[in-house]
């Protein structure tokens, strides 16, 4: 009898402790929340922002790329597109490089993520240089890896033939991505839609699309 009441009790006592851990877990979560809402009660957007309609040019058919274009594709079939798989990291690299030096009317940019290293630098330079030969540049870039960019970004938005807009801005500007979106939870429905597209077209011609962000990991470079 005392062996199966002292069981008894021992089974109440750890069910208790759950119960304890459980009530715990539930309140740290509730801190956690309270605390990321407290915090980021100052941080939020400005709420009426100038969004200018801006529509892709067509008047793209005497530059040199639309002649490739022209060339590259057989008589009787200019409404055909063609392909080339850019499987090498430099090749894939040099392409969007190459392209853009030989842009001579627009530039449109889509990505996830341009990395504030070697290859996304680079590749923002190209574009500053295409924007000064009176290129327009076009840039929609995902905002939750661009912590930290704001003064790179917005030296490139600064020039006049330049719109870069950021896709879904979380209000939190500095940080890492864990702590950006804690801070952004009282607006984690907006927040959690992020923008994947990684695309590339200059003069609305020639396009590279495919799985790679601007950054050294996705080209093999360092």
């Amino acid at each position: 009898m005392t062996h199966a009441t002292t069981e008894s009790t021992a089974a109440r006592v750890v069910a208790g402790l759950g119960l304890v851990r459980a009530k715990v877990a539930l309140v740290g979560c509730a801190l956690v929340v309270a605390l990321a809402g407290m915090l980021t009660g100052c941080a939020s957007l400005p709420g009426s922002v100038q969004r200018p309609v801006s529509q892709a040019r067509t008047d793209v058919a005497g530059t040199r790329l639309a002649a490739v274009a022209a060339a590259s594709t057989p008589e009787g079939s200019r409404q055909l597109s063609g392909m080339r798989l850019l499987p090498d990291g430099d090749q894939a690299f040099e392409a969007r490089i190459a392209l853009a030096r030989a842009a001579e009317k627009t530039i449109d940019v889509q990505y996830y993520q341009i990395a504030d290293d070697t290859s996304g630098r680079q590749f923002l330079r190209e574009l500053r240089d295409a924007a000064a030969r009176a290129v327009r540049v076009r840039v929609l870039v995902d905002d939750l890896h661009a912590a930290g960019q704001d003064a790179l970004l917005a030296g490139l938005a600064a020039h006049p033939n330049v719109e870069l807009r950021m896709f879904n801005p979380l209000p939190v500007r500095d940080g890492s991505v864990g702590s950006r979106v804690l801070f952004s939870l009282h607006e984690f429905s907006r927040v959690n839609r992020r923008m994947h597209n990684k695309l590339f077209v200059v003069d609305n011609v020639f396009a590279i699309s495919g799985g790679r962000n601007i950054a050294n990991e996705y080209f093999g470079r360092s």
